[in-house]
């Protein structure tokens, strides 16, 4: 662990908490939108909208990465659409019917998800196999060495959305009647490990022994724990 920079590169002598490093984070976002008109008649006009944005963020430091200041990399990939029919049936009655459809898809990760760093530092059942617990366990209270193998709440957030409306107006005198009606069906799906749940395992240290966390360390009294926790949810309202 230490020929690969695992806890960082001292640059002061002693114990004092002296990794300091450059963080860098990059942004990077494209979006497109699309529209359409046409008059079929001089009774009905057809509406069509498309937009789409793809954005991408990433965090990194100049340690190595393991060390990703708490900050997960992530990209989002966003779809809306949405096709409006509005109709003149005759002079006092018109319609309108409009769906509408909107996906949702984020995925975050970390730098140190690159591959299975617990099985290859010997840490039985390190990583089970799946892309959620890749990577390398958690520390995040042993001064003075820093915080790594953060943030430990990465995974993926989907969400789809289709809503339909109708809306009927009718004309009557000097009294307008609108009715209508609005469904909506909307599916969440999600991964993510958000409360620390630590997919990738957390490495702790007791100082019961010697009240001094980094000589716990040296004398290798760790616990280590791993859990993975998916929360699917399907939601439809009307």
């Amino acid at each position: 662990m230490n020929a690969d920079r695992v806890f960082g590169t001292a640059n002061l002598p002693g114990l004092t908490n002296n990794l300091y490093y450059l963080y860098r984070n990059t942004q990077d976002a494209h979006q497109a939108d699309g529209r359409i008109d046409f008059n079929a008649s001089d009774k009905h006009r057809l509406f069509f909208r498309y937009s789409l944005l793809n954005s991408t963020a990433t965090n990194a430091t100049d340690i190595n990465e393991f060390f990703q200041d708490g900050q997960a990399n992530s990209h989002s990939l966003n779809q809306n659409m949405q096709m409006t029919l509005l109709s003149t049936l005759n002079a006092s009655q018109a319609n309108e019917a409009r769906i509408g459809y909107n996906r949702t898809n984020v995925t975050t990760n970390a730098n140190s998800m690159s591959k299975n760093w617990n099985n290859f530092y010997g840490i039985p059942n390190g990583n089970l196999g799946d892309p959620i617990t890749q990577g390398i366990f958690e520390i995040s209270s042993l001064p003075p060495i820093s915080n790594f193998g953060q943030p430990d709440w990465v995974a993926f957030i989907i969400s789809n959305t289709i809503a339909a409306t109708d809306n009927f107006t009718w004309v009557k005198g000097r009294h307008t009647i609108k009715v209508g009606v609005n469904v909506n069906h909307i599916e969440d799906t999600s991964a993510d490990t958000i409360g620390g749940d630590d997919p990738r395992g957390a490495l702790t240290f007791d100082p019961a022994m010697t009240s001094n966390l980094l000589a716990e360390r040296l004398l290798r009294a760790r616990r280590f724990q791993s859990a993975a926790v998916a929360h699917p949810e399907h939601r439809f309202s009307l």
